[in-house]
């Protein structure tokens, strides 16, 4: 309990390790993190930062979104928010796509250590009645870490054959794009994604323009908006990551970036794009971890050989700011190159042992599906053994419910088993043209020197 008093604590003094030592007398655990304190309140990670400068505490709490979640919907859910709530706002998190609940402390003419901690369980309690008002399922049960949300796909990717060539009329973009005259490019290009707005590159081109004109949040919301719309993310994924990566926002670049790799890696032919990895390859240079950044430059050169980053990109990225402000980025990447870019030990490739097809609604030629993910693991340098095991399951309202795919899992490879058997299985979404959408997973054979896929496991958890 903290003891009733009127003493002041100044804001000046309301620093981080003194926030953690009030919350820690109050029984609240609480550890500095950064700047401020992270506090586990009743399942809760609320996030309390001391801003002396401006005489607040933030208190803030950030929720996960559902994948297929729209922002529309995620905009309503804060209205209906913000409409119960007198001292919190709800809002949406544009870059890194998160559902935010915060409240601004004032400690302009100093706080006392009972009403801090008093302000926090309000804050808690603000937070789980705005839970309540989530009719429609827009928020994970739980929330994600930050690896978790890296390594998880977000987007289904969707077989797109348009690009830059392919309409004559395009010139009429490019044109003042590469020239420098943005605003044109602008221009041209909003009316691009209004004449198709199913195609990625009016959004892309879009943003593009946006970006280099230094109207960041701008060119995040075009962004946004072509990955709900569009059937190719992967760019607007990469977009997205050099937007962030331009406005500092370190996380939300390696998150995006991350998500721009899944969608490339999920379509059998990847059309020679191998953006992701040159810059992943660089951040990982940065953040120390050589190994990796010579698989994801080994998987570009595969993807398009010979391309690489320009000069001052390479150098810009390659610092020692993405370890210190994306604490848990070497797990993320890590994790990426044993799922996508990692060499065994013998220089051959992974073997899948199963293939396991869950769609929405039936498949009559699933054998077209089957062909197309087994071209795609032959040009990772993958193998399919004679006897793999192939099963394919209409899975219905089933699709997204992890505990039915993970029984799904078991039984399809039981004769696979194993304890890792979870780690050896990865998931890949795909999106047929008649409107069926489903996954597949593939089980692979142990690896000599096992590497925890803890993704995988996420994945089927």
């Amino acid at each position: 309990m903290v003891t009733k008093t009127t003493t002041l604590i100044s804001r000046d003094e309301l620093s981080a390790a003194a926030l953690e030592s009030v919350f820690r007398q109050a029984g609240i655990d609480a550890a500095v993190s950064g700047q401020g304190v992270r506090l586990a309140m009743d399942g809760l990670a609320i996030t309390a930062t001391p801003v002396a400068e401006r005489g607040y505490v933030f208190l803030s709490v950030v929720l996960g979104i559902n994948s297929g979640t729209t922002s529309e919907q995620v905009l309503e859910l804060c209205n209906r928010i913000n409409e119960g709530l007198a001292f919190v706002t709800a809002f949406l998190n544009e870059g890194f796509f998160q559902l935010q609940l915060c409240w601004h402390l004032d400690t302009a003419a100093g706080v006392t250590a009972e009403e801090v901690v008093d302000q926090a369980r309000r804050f808690r309690a603000a937070v789980r009645g705005a839970v309540q008002k989530d009719t429609e399922h827009v928020l994970l049960a739980r929330p994600m870490s930050f690896v978790q949300k890296c390594l998880e796909p977000a987007f289904v990717e969707h077989a797109e054959p348009r690009d830059a060539g392919s309409d004559p009329s395009f010139k009429v973009v490019l044109d003042p794009l590469n020239a420098g005259d943005l605003a044109t490019a602008a221009a041209e290009a909003e009316k691009l994604a209004a004449r198709c707005p199913d195609l990625d590159l009016g959004y892309l081109w879009w943003g593009g323009a946006l970006m280099r004109g230094g109207k960041l949040n701008e060119a995040r919301k075009v962004c946004r908006r072509g990955l709900e719309r569009s059937r190719r993310k992967y760019m607007l994924c990469g977009r997205l990551a050099e937007v962030n990566w331009r406005a500092g926002v370190l996380g939300d670049a390696v998150y995006w970036w991350a998500q721009a790799v899944h969608c490339l890696e999920s379509v059998p032919d990847q059309r020679g794009e191998s953006g992701p990895y040159l810059y992943l390859q660089h951040v990982a240079a940065g953040a120390g971890e050589p190994d990796v950044a010579a698989a994801f430059g080994a998987r570009a050169g595969q993807i398009r050989p010979g391309v690489g980053l320009d000069a001052p990109s390479a150098q810009s990225l390659a610092g020692p700011a993405w370890s210190q402000q994306v604490p848990q980025l070497r797990d993320v990447l890590t994790e990426l190159r044993a799922r996508y870019a990692k060499p065994r030990a013998d220089g051959a490739g992974r073997k899948v042992q199963g293939m396991l097809i869950m769609t929405a609604m039936p498949v009559p030629d699933a054998h077209v599906l089957l062909t197309q993910i087994i071209d795609q693991q032959l040009k990772r340098g993958n193998e399919v053994v004679k006897d793999v095991v192939v099963k394919v399951e209409t899975a219905g309202t089933n699709l997204d419910d992890r505990a039915y795919a993970y029984a799904a899992v078991r039984q399809a490879f039981a004769d696979l088993g194993g304890a890792d058997l979870a780690d050896r299985t990865e998931r890949f979404s795909f999106q047929a043209s008649n409107g069926n959408r489903g996954y597949y997973y593939l089980a692979f054979d142990r690896p000599a020197t096992a590497t925890p896929a803890a993704m995988a496991s996420a994945a089927l958890a």
